[in-house]
């Protein structure tokens, strides 16, 4: 089972223990192994992709029993103040972003209360804000190292559908807890990120960058303990970025092919949530030049990529401007 529900292995061990307890004495029992089970760190997984700016995203199906499937978008936005020179740079970073879950658990109490079945399809939603800042230290050989502060928010909600002769009675005992509530939480950490200048190859332009990232996430308005959210994740990113020109113009402005390969690696029990610890992302597309035509813009990007991850795969396309 992934540990993406962790509370749901907890929940089933209740299954064993409902004779002579209480509505509220099964409750707490479902706090505390909630709790045990660090379910928090599903809540802090999600609000972490959702607003990492590193790889692009998309939609992501998990193979196995319950079934899976995550989507992730972000807006990154980086500037460099005095980047002109070649000394030390002040980097900022900000990123919006949206996640989302699905989990569809045929049987919550996995065949153990016989006549009592409850299929559970459960969702979550995360709309997170991250911004960082922190120096730009040149290396040497076109390298650069950016140990970059880091705070942000994120709500996140959960909306879930029970069906079955056993659905009044899970609703009674995981409402609130499990399922069916919101929370706004705050994340604060850093991140350390080595990249390298625009290496030229003939036409064409490499560009790699390394970056290790650890936040912390504490839930401030949450509807139980059980969701507070106090956990640490940690994850590590390597891009290879290359572009080259297409030879073509349109509107009278250069027409650019970019391609992309991205690694991510989560460090930890954060791996542990979506039930793989690393995944690669493979891309492409097309880039315009759109310098003077929109304000702050360098460019028009369109492409597309393949999420290929041990027993998921998925696929994200769209269209992003580079400021």
């Amino acid at each position: 089972m992934h540990r993406f529900t962790p509370a749901i292995l907890g929940a089933t061990l209740l299954a064993t223990a409902l004779t002579g307890q209480s509505l509220g004495e099964l409750r707490d029992e479902i706090r505390r192994l909630a709790e045990e089970s660090r379910y928090a760190v599903t809540i802090a997984t999600l609000g972490d992709i959702a607003v990492d700016g590193e790889l692009s995203g998309g939609s992501l199906d998990i193979e196995g029993s319950p079934g899976v499937s995550l989507t992730f978008f972000s807006l990154p936005w980086r500037n460099e103040l005095d980047a002109e020179t070649s000394g030390v740079h002040l980097r900022i970073e900000g990123t919006l972003g949206y996640s989302t879950a699905r989990i569809d658990i045929p049987d919550f109490w996995s065949g153990q209360l016989p006549g009592l079945q409850t299929r559970v399809t459960t969702n979550y939603r995360t709309f997170g804000c991250d911004g960082g800042a922190g120096p730009s230290i040149p290396l040497g050989a076109g390298l650069r190292l950016e140990p970059l502060g880091h705070a942000g928010l994120a709500y996140v909600e959960n909306e879930t559908r029970y069906t079955g002769p056993g659905a009044a009675l899970t609703r009674a005992l995981a409402d609130g807890i499990l399922f069916n509530w919101d929370g706004v939480y705050a994340t604060y950490g850093g991140s350390i990120a080595l990249r390298r200048a625009e290496l030229p190859w003939g036409e064409v332009v490499m560009q790699p960058v390394v970056r290790y990232d650890l936040r912390v996430t504490e839930g401030i308005a949450v509807d139980d303990p059980a969701l507070d959210g106090g956990d640490t994740t940690q994850w590590f990113t390597a891009r290879f970025d290359l572009r080259g020109p297409t030879g073509w113009r349109v509107l009278d402005r250069d027409l650019t092919w970019h391609a992309d390969l991205g690694y991510r690696w989560w460090i930890g029990t954060a791996g542990d949530v979506f039930g793989f610890d690393n995944y690669f992302e493979v891309g492409g597309g097309l880039s315009w030049d759109a310098k003077d035509l929109l304000p702050g813009a360098s460019s028009l990007r369109i492409g597309g990529a393949l999420l290929l991850a041990h027993d998921a795969w998925g696929w994200s396309l769209g269209a992003s401007v580079d400021f």
